[in-house]
């Protein structure tokens, strides 16, 4: 029995050496897409579990910023659960001399991984607490920063300029102005519009932040850097009012007359017959994928799905759709497309000659092609692109996430 089991342990050993091996390549190629597979159900990293802890493997990764210069066994155990723990000692370009833990289970698979000494928290889905007014219809004046809407919110006691983004699921902060209130710093897996990572978000306390009278009251909430964004836009701006902030209203937004209205779904029919019955309607449904609305829209002979995004300045559509598309667009050029990260890309640009949504035919409309592959990664339904300011602008329109449906009002 020992001649026999022997050898398939060390098979075993050898395919756990291959795992760590690519693990490290894995860090230098700044992405560990390739190790899921060897991953453990109850897969552990820095104190998180399951699909959380994949999750924060892959931001590990695409974050660090490192290169592996050698490394070397300085232990091996097997425990008593049939579980396999080495140890190693790992030469990092920049961070230097570190430890590194990997324990395997009876199937070799990756079952802990401790690359060096860190701790992650995280802010949960929906643990915001958001204070409504009892008003059945807010009314909120904005600005235009360029082609975004900005609206005064009272942050703390003083009022700062936001940016509307709807393609955000939650409120964050300009870190550039937190000073000294960081609490612990906090992988992202967000990027931006240049598939570029918001690193070095962070995670910060506000006792008051009041929006239109809707209120986050001693709150935990994301902060990164937007210097660069207030750069681009040449305005100075606070942070961004996301998804979490308007879900359970229905939205006006006005571009022509920058009023923005919060209608309580229940009282809908009553606000439409008021306001709305000299106007021509056009339902439009749509599905939710994730925070962000998705409508299915007509180019040439195609239909795509495109998400709405009131923080994007200009159309997006998947830059491996140009070439199909290519035909169809005028005053081709090439232009920097900046998003939440520091960098910016070259991308294509021009005016897409129709886009057809619900047989309202929206003509010479500016559309930037982009990778789009960050918007679609861990996600069951996939979209084409983002519809921003050169549609939404065009018409007054309602969102209304309760009954999902966009009106456009002529």
């Amino acid at each position: 029995m020992v001649l026999v089991v022997q050898p398939i342990f060390s098979q075993n050993e050898n395919k756990c050496e291959n795992i760590v091996e690519q693990t490290f390549e894995a860090i230098d190629n700044k992405s560990s897409d390739h190790l899921i597979q060897y991953l453990s159900e109850d897969f552990k990293i820095a104190g998180q579990t399951g699909e959380i802890a994949k999750k924060i493997l892959g931001q590990l990764f695409s974050q660090l910023g490192e290169t592996v210069n050698s490394y070397k066994e300085k232990s091996r155990t097997k425990k008593g659960n049939n579980s396999l723990e080495i140890v190693f000692s790992v030469d990092y370009e920049k961070m230097g001399n570190k430890k590194s833990v990997f324990t395997f289970n009876e199937n070799c698979e990756l079952e802990e991984l401790e690359l060096f000494q860190m701790e992650v928290k995280v802010l949960e889905e929906g643990a915001t607490k958001i204070k409504k007014p009892n008003q059945e219809i807010i009314e909120i004046p904005f600005q235009k920063v360029r082609n975004l809407i900005a609206f005064e919110v009272l942050l703390n006691g003083k009022k700062r300029v936001f940016i509307l983004d709807t393609g955000s699921p939650k409120v964050v902060l300009n870190s550039k102005y937190i000073d000294g209130q960081k609490e612990q710093k906090s992988i992202s897996s967000t990027k931006d519009v240049n598939n570029n990572n918001i690193s070095g978000m962070d995670i910060t306390s506000v006792q008051q932040l009041s929006f239109g009278g809707i209120e986050i009251n001693e709150q935990k909430v994301v902060t990164t850097d937007l210097s660069h964004l207030e750069k681009s836009l040449e305005a100075e701006i606070y942070g961004l009012i996301g998804y979490e902030m308007i879900k359970d209203y229905d939205v006006l937004l006005d571009y022509e007359n920058q009023n923005m209205i919060l209608i309580n779904p229940n009282t809908f029919e009553n606000f439409k017959s008021k306001n709305l019955n000299n106007h021509q309607i056009t339902r439009t449904p749509f599905e939710m994928r994730g925070h962000i609305p998705v409508i299915e829209v007509r180019i040439d002979n195609q239909n795509l799905n495109l998400g709405i995004d009131t923080g994007a300045e200009a159309n997006l559509i998947d830059q491996k759709l140009f070439d199909e598309l290519q035909k169809n667009i005028n005053d081709f050029q090439k232009d920097n497309l900046v998003g939440g990260d520091v960098n910016s890309s070259q991308v294509h640009s021009g005016l897409l000659e129709a886009m057809t949504i619900n047989n309202r035919v929206y003509q010479n409309v500016y559309t930037v092609f982009t990778n789009i592959e960050h918007l679609n990664k861990d996600k069951t339904k996939l979209i084409d692109g983002l519809i921003g300011y050169p549609i939404l602008s065009q018409q007054k329109l309602i969102i209304s996430f309760d009954r999902k449906e966009i009106l456009f009002i002529e």
